[in-house]
């Protein structure tokens, strides 16, 4: 009970049980040493794109990808929380499943990420760009997903320009299947583009590129 609530891990605390109840079946978030270190020297915001479709599974199953791909976000979001950044998310399987414009509600935030993939996997393209448009901030793009980015060529041509403007981009693909050469020309122009399984590596790739 005596524990702050931006402490709790609520995503494992919900894995554990589905009623939470403080101190008992609530988990505690152990701060990674990483956290601490280093500064931003400016406001940087962070938009989270995260593959909800039926192949990424259910989130409290420990096994499946949006287990890993939830604890991710919940690592990188704790950092982004320390600098009281901005923070958008967008889920999305053959449709857009959570949408989440730009926000400090950091709990709102963890709550919109507890949920089971469902559906196909059509990549939100168009609110995508809507949502960095609305972004007058340095930005932190991170694309988590196990199945292939459609509309690829526009995808490409779009994030260059992101990235030409001192952005970063991170993609990881969580299907072994996945081929990082489409995605070459993106690497070239600094964006981080790895096939990853697991929520540390995707976390601390991200965290060891921005702190």
């Amino acid at each position: 009970m005596g524990d702050p609530l931006e402490e709790m891990d609520m995503m494992l605390s919900f894995s554990t049980s589905p009623v939470i109840i403080l101190g008992v079946t609530t988990k505690k978030w152990v701060q990674n040493p990483v956290f601490s270190a280093g500064s931003e020297k400016k406001d940087t915001d962070l938009l989270l794109i995260i593959d909800t479709s039926g192949s990424m599974g259910a989130v409290i199953d420990t096994k499946t990808n949006l287990h890993q791909a939830v604890l991710a976000a919940y690592g990188i979001i704790k950092y982004f929380e320390s600098k009281k950044n901005q923070i958008a998310l967008l889920g999305f399987s053959d449709r857009i499943t959570v949408n989440v414009d730009w926000t400090k509600d950091y709990d709102y935030i963890r709550e919109q990420l507890l949920l089971n993939g469902s559906g196909g996997t059509n990549f939100p393209f168009n609110r995508i760009q809507e949502i960095i448009d609305g972004s007058k901030n340095p930005l932190v793009t991170v694309i988590i997903t196990d199945g292939e980015i459609q509309n690829i060529s526009q995808t490409i041509d779009y994030f260059k320009e992101y990235l030409t403007d001192g952005n970063k981009l991170f993609i990881f693909l969580q299907d072994r299947k996945s081929t990082i050469e489409h995605y070459k020309t993106l690497t070239n122009y600094g964006a981080k583009v790895s096939k990853t399984l697991t929520a540390n590596e995707m976390r601390d790739s991200v965290l060891n590129e921005v702190i």
